[in-house]
């Protein structure tokens, strides 16, 4: 048993762990349904995950939110109907009609007057145009359709809920605790970890089946984290009996290989943990296994050889946040 001295960035590029992987994990488990719809944006970027699924924001222009003035606009008509509502121009009026569930606003280009459910009202910024698209202000959209909105500030992306009941993870998952740290508490098998607040908020993405939490995420680096759950059996007399080993677990998800090396961590409040370094060159990345009774923890770190200093440095104090911080006896609601 032991912690991991040495940067785990030169671990991992010793190993040729040239590609950057994500999602790996959990391929043949369901073991979440979402409840509703997740809409994740981030400001210049032309792509929007629905539900896990990576999708054009705009896909006639590629027009991707944009802020201005301290304004974040969005591109509404694929985003309103992944929501399930209709949206309509018209061009000679100026005039957006957009409909969803029980809600109707008609808006102006250039025009802060709006009409919500057939009442006039002000609205924080107006409408604009651009690559002939409407851009309608974030937070009209979310106020007055009933969005539930976290907005990131460090990496200014818009994470959007609508329909079923409110998740752990629609803001409430994260804490800043100094001005340096933050904590992250998550629910699926209940866990505290701090984190850098310059990474940003960690990023719960609703999938079809599963949770992914992005921890941490560059243009050469990856930190992910799955949740899963041995085999077990319940006895009567002894209780909940494990059903598999770690070893064993570790192979059915194919977290280990002939190849693999292991090393157990000591991680406090953990019933065992181990460190999964694989060598193969056709799949190449590394885990960090948590287990407590029959729930699992894992995290999942990828980077590309053209790794910078500060993304190594960022890897390795995850590392040591992780080895210090983690509490398994923090289960919330």
């Amino acid at each position: 048993m032991r912690r991991i001295k040495k940067s785990l960035v030169a671990i991992l590029l010793s190993a040729n762990l040239f590609a950057l992987t994500g999602g790996t994990v959990l391929a043949d488990d369901e073991l979440y349904t979402p409840s509703g719809k997740q809409i994740i944006l981030q400001v210049g970027n032309q792509y929007m995950l629905v539900n896990g699924e990576r999708i054009k924001v705009d896909i006639e222009t590629n027009t991707a939110p944009v802020s201005k003035n301290g304004i974040t606009y969005l591109p509404l008509k694929s985003l309103i109907k992944e929501l399930g509502g209709t949206i309509a121009y018209d061009p000679k009026t100026k005039k957006t009609i957009i409909k969803l569930d029980n809600e109707i606003i008609v808006l102006t280009v250039g025009s802060r007057n709006a009409i919500i459910n057939g009442v006039s009202k002000k609205i924080n910024a107006a409408p604009i145009n651009e690559k002939g698209r409407t851009l309608i202000p974030l937070r009209v959209v979310s106020d007055n359709l009933k969005l539930r909105l976290n907005w990131d500030q460090v990496n200014k992306r818009i994470n959007l809920y609508h329909g079923g009941e409110e998740r752990w993870y629609e803001g409430n998952h994260v804490e800043k605790i100094s001005s340096k740290y933050g904590m992250y508490t998550d629910q699926t098998i209940g866990y505290t970890l701090n984190y850098l607040l310059e990474w940003g908020s960690p990023l719960v993405i609703q999938k079809k089946d599963t949770l992914e939490t992005v921890f941490y995420e560059s243009k050469n680096a990856k930190i992910s984290y799955f949740f899963n759950f041995m085999k077990s059996i319940h006895d009567d007399e002894y209780g909940m009996i494990l059903d598999e080993s770690y070893e064993g677990f570790m192979e059915r998800k194919d977290i280990i290989y002939s190849d693999s090396i292991i090393d157990e961590l000591l991680i406090p409040s953990a019933d065992r943990a181990y460190l999964v370094t694989n060598v193969s060159d056709v799949k190449g990345t590394v885990f960090i296994v948590i287990f407590k009774e029959d729930q699992v923890g894992i995290f999942e770190i990828a980077i590309d050889p053209q790794i910078t200093l500060k993304e190594t440095q960022d890897i390795d104090a995850f590392i040591e946040l992780l080895l210090s911080t983690f509490n398994l006896d923090s289960a919330v609601g």
